[in-house]
């Protein structure tokens, strides 16, 4: 998706989200819409490809009798022509928003037959378009804002090859839209692409042919189907706190084709729940957890489980980065990868930090490390680090490698002007991943380093402990 597109699709969202007074609330909404567009148009794709017939030309009651099942059978869900998003879209109803809600929950409960209702479930129906909190008036103008802005978003029309990739553009499209400037919302941001192809990248095996893949702080999903194109044949679990993010989740997994049985989203929070372990060992890990947790101290307190491996895990605080190392160390199955974002202080800082690289280095788990640019992620300027894990390795060195100069400025959707964000440019990405699978050192950008070495220098896992960049 072209820059001046994303920026068409920038500004009509600017516009929407003025109606809204809680910032999330317009992308819980907007994708919501942009989800229940998807599913009417692939009903109507699927009969016009199938039947060669106009879907919304249908009365209900012949749709009922001719083509439900084989709706059903094919799409795992069911709407009436009345219902679809063409339909309503036009529509004038004073009660457009108890309309909507009814058919949001019909399409739930089309699925029960099926085996997508756990899928479904509260999918659509818990966004809740009839809340007390504000006037109907007020209701009403902003269902039919976001109606428009999915109508216009979407340039792909109906039986067109391009249109479940235009959709799913579109999705993440919308997901990065979002970021938040409050420390409230820690967690509420979307990987940016070129992070998303480095970690995906990294974790190709061709060895692996159907991996269980896994993303314990998984977001919208973003990361988890990147590295499931790598692999199609996978099964793919993601885990978030946050409800209305599995929500997401789920709908950006459903947009992208997976069927039924090849993910699975759980609300839950990896420090003080286990549940997650049980779908494990899991093949490959991949993870951009935010620095911090917003779990308060008294959730904390339940963190020192024994799967923490007797480290003293309050001295982390609320470093939601060493959780999830700690996760992985124990959910990684034999010759497994992962490779987990990460901040300066873990690779570098005393204490429980030092006690935990310590382990990483015993039991031969750490790979490579990577120095990225600053500026690279929306929610801290401090350089992101990359940990590669592989369970039961034999290489007797660590990989690390200084592409902290391998950006681009780019350019802010709102001014149009350079950004204070950088961008990881393609030729970047690649040359990591080039030299992450030939395991080359290059002077002032990588360099192998034996485990006793780093023994020796107090287990440090910084990149500038190894490599000397010259400038």
């Amino acid at each position: 998706m072209n820059y001046s597109y994303r920026a068409f699709l920038y500004q009509k969202f600017l516009t929407v989200s003025e109606l809204f007074d809680n910032p999330i609330e317009p992308r819980d909404w907007l994708l919501t819409f942009l989800f229940y567009f998807f599913l009417s148009s692939s009903i109507e794709d699927l009969i016009l490809t199938d039947k060669g017939i106009v879907y919304q030309n249908l009365s209900d009651q012949e749709t009922e009798e001719k083509y439900k099942d084989f709706i059903l059978a094919s799409k795992g869900y069911f709407l009436l022509p009345s219902e679809l998003f063409s339909q309503v879209s036009k529509s004038a109803d004073e009660d457009l928003d108890v309309r909507l809600q009814t058919i949001f929950e019909n399409i739930e409960r089309s699925t029960a037959t099926t085996g997508w209702l756990k899928h479904f479930n509260g999918l659509l129906s818990n966004l809740d378009l009839s809340a007390d909190l504000i006037t109907k008036d007020q209701r009403l103008k902003k269902i039919k804002a976001c109606l428009q802005f999915i109508a216009e978003a979407n340039p792909a029309p109906i039986g067109s090859y391009n249109l479940q990739k235009s959709l799913s553009e579109t999705f993440n499209v919308l997901l990065k839209f979002f970021r938040p400037k409050s420390k409230d919302l820690l967690g509420q941001y979307i990987t940016p692409k070129k992070i998303v192809n480095l970690l995906a990248g990294l974790v190709v095996d061709k060895a692996k042919q159907n991996p269980v893949i896994c993303d314990p702080v998984c977001g919208g999903g973003t990361l988890l189907l990147a590295v499931k194109e790598k692999y199609p044949k996978s099964i793919v679990y993601g885990q978030d706190n946050n409800s209305q993010i599995c929500r997401l989740a789920k709908m950006n997994c459903i947009i992208h084709g997976l069927a039924k049985w090849e993910f699975a989203i759980l609300t839950d929070d990896l420090i003080t729940s286990d549940n997650f372990f049980l779908n494990g060992p899991y093949d490959i890990i991949v993870a951009d957890p935010t620095i911090y947790t917003n779990l308060d101290e008294t959730d904390l307190i339940f963190a020192n489980q024994e799967r923490f491996m007797g480290l003293k895990v309050a001295d982390f605080g609320k470093r939601l980065d060493a959780f999830t190392v700690l996760f992985t160390m124990q959910a990684l199955a034999s010759g497994g990868i992962a490779a987990i974002l990460v901040y300066p202080g873990l690779l570098h800082k005393d204490g429980a930090y030092c006690e935990l690289r310590k382990l990483l280095i015993e039991e031969n788990l750490v790979d490579t490390v990577i120095c990225l640019p600053s500026n690279v992620v929306f929610h801290t300027q401090l350089n992101p680090q990359v940990l590669v894990l592989k369970k039961n390795r034999l290489d007797k060195q660590v990989l690390f490698i200084d592409a902290s100069k391998e950006y681009s400025p780019v350019r802010d959707l709102e001014t149009n002007k350079t950004s204070v964000l950088d961008s990881l440019t393609n030729e970047g990405v690649a040359k990591i991943q080039s030299v992450y699978h030939n395991r080359d050192s290059q002077p002032s950008f990588s360099q192998l380093v034996n485990l006793d070495l780093i023994k020796k220098n107090n287990y440090l896992l910084s990149v500038a402990s190894y490599v000397s960049r010259l400038t």
